[in-house]
């Protein structure tokens, strides 16, 4: 640009509130606050408007000075934020206030500093402090090791965390007098039987995503009470126990409470790991709708037990678990039972379905020692599991009141076989007391559908074998009083092939 005029430099300086209308160029410095200004002059020279200018300097409030924030996006052409491609503008500090960030609220991550109260701290002020929607705020954790000791971290209702994931957000309980790492409570902070009196709304909406819940040793990590809608999604809950040793308290990953008038209810556990612990989920009240989807229980004592000490009389504990699934999960190395439904209360509509279960109920040692599954009361269902243990000669791996159906096999029936020989099934008499084995023999053209029903004791058995069949394919079925289902052939110059399910009701 071509240079008007030069001229002495001119500059004021004094208190920032004395700050006057400079004049064109003229600099002003406050000297209480270390900031520095120029004047703009006048309009009628060029000047977007008549005022002052603040230059930048370590004393300048930048936040103030950034007066508007629209959204542009990464395109060649802006994006229209506005009806009409007109644009909406909001100033910087709501920008930035859209989310928050724990560290914020001065904790640390850093594994050595305790960040209790600072957690408590940030989800207190971001969700109760001020009861409207419009003040609540998801809750962001960095990256790192929280350290929780003196306390228990408060999951208030409406409480959004968001970590960076479960390998990277680490919440580490190292305070073993505490009994939860965390726990939900009302709006007044309030817990147990208080939950939701003088007013206070009960613990709901509560959304976790990309947390791990670490307990140093002795510690259960979340206890959910009386809350309602609840989800954990990508979230670890991680201890210290080991297989194969002393239950001892029988230290919990998720406790799930209720009472006569708040259940816990609506809860989901999506991708989520339960480890090193006695117990993935526990719960004894009368819970309604918790379900897990691909999630993984490894290293437990037991994964889901259900109902142990539900009396039936209790205020909240009348009925015990109701519509507790858990469906596409993994179980492996459990000690005892992956599931455990026990015959207290009245616990119905809890169903187990497309899970994988690998070493479960053997005590770490490789041997079938109780059930995988048991289902001691009435009114629950398992279905389309896969077991990969042997429970032959052993333990079934469903036992007391329900379905359980063995995946698909095959074998091959040899030709001009005349004395009995194994089918290669073997049925558990002493606990599958009504078993289905539904079947296809293919021979040649010849097809066979058919159903062999089972019913008995090691003692006395039963079977008759209903068949329709477009050729006679020349098989004969027999079961021994040891459960091994055993076949003959006639000579016909082809083997045949058997593929079979079975349907066991124990």
């Amino acid at each position: 640009m071509a240079v008007v005029q030069i001229s002495r430099i001119m500059h004021r300086r004094g208190l920032y509130a004395d700050v006057p209308q400079l004049a064109a160029g003229e600099l002003g410095w406050a000297l209480d606050e270390q900031r520095l200004f120029i004047g703009n002059g006048p309009t009628s020279s060029g000047a977007p408007k008549i005022g002052n200018t603040e230059i930048l300097t370590s004393g300048s409030d930048i936040n103030a000075l950034l007066e508007s924030y629209t959204f542009i996006g990464n395109t060649a052409t802006p994006v229209a934020t506005g009806a009409s491609g007109s644009k909406i503008v909001r100033s910087y500090q709501k920008k930035l206030d859209d989310f928050a960030n724990v560290a914020d609220f001065g904790a640390t991550g850093d594994g050595v500093t305790d960040d209790t109260g600072a957690i408590n701290r940030a989800i207190k002020q971001l969700l109760s402090l001020d009861a409207t929607a419009d003040a609540r705020r998801v809750l962001y954790f960095p990256p790192g090791t929280y350290k929780i000791t003196g306390g228990e971290i408060k999951l208030y209702p409406y409480t959004t965390i968001k970590g960076a994931g479960a390998e990277q957000t680490i919440l580490y309980q190292t305070d073993t007098t505490q009994t939860y790492l965390a726990r939900t409570v009302d709006s007044k902070e309030q817990t147990g039987t208080d939950i939701g009196s003088s007013g206070a709304t009960v613990p709901k909406h509560i959304d976790i995503e990309g947390v791990c819940f670490n307990s140093s040793g002795s510690n259960n990590l979340i206890l959910l009470d009386r809350a309602d809608q609840v989800r954990f999604l990508d979230c670890k809950f991680k201890s210290t126990w080991t297989q194969g040793t002393a239950i001892g308290s029988g230290y919990k990953a998720i406790e799930a409470q209720s009472s006569g008038v708040y259940k816990t209810s609506n809860v989901l556990f999506d991708k989520c790991v339960f480890t090193g612990i006695q117990y993935g989920f526990n719960s004894d009240y009368d819970v309604e709708n918790v379900n897990f989807q691909n999630c993984t229980f490894d290293i437990l004592y037991k994964g889901i037990k259900l109902a142990q000490n539900t009396d039936g009389s209790t205020a909240g504990q009348q009925t015990g678990p109701r519509y507790v699934r858990a469906v596409g999960c993994s179980f492996d190395n459990i000690d005892l039972q992956a599931i455990h439904i026990y015959d207290q209360g009245t616990p119905k509509g809890n169903i187990f379905a497309f899970n994988n279960f690998g070493d479960v109920g053997t005590a770490n040692d490789g041997t079938a020692d109780v059930s995988i599954i048991q289902l001691a009361h009435e009114g629950n269902f398992t279905t389309h599991n896969y077991f990969t243990r042997s429970d032959v000669g052993t333990q079934a791996p469903i036992q007391g009141s329900g379905i359980h159906e063995r995946a698909l096999a095959k074998a091959t029936l040899t030709d001009n076989t005349s004395t009995l020989t194994a089918t290669g099934i073997t049925l558990d008499l002493a606990n599958e007391f009504a078993v289905n084995i539904k079947y296809l023999v293919t021979r040649d053209t010849a097809r066979r559908n058919g159903e062999l029903k089972v019913s008995g004791t090691s003692s006395a058995i039963n079977f008759v074998d209903n068949f329709v069949e477009n050729t006679t394919t020349g098989v004969t079925f027999f079961v021994t009083t040891g459960g091994i289902v055993q076949y003959k052939t006639t000579s016909t110059g082809n083997n045949a092939t058997f593929k079979y399910q079975v349907e066991a009701i124990v």
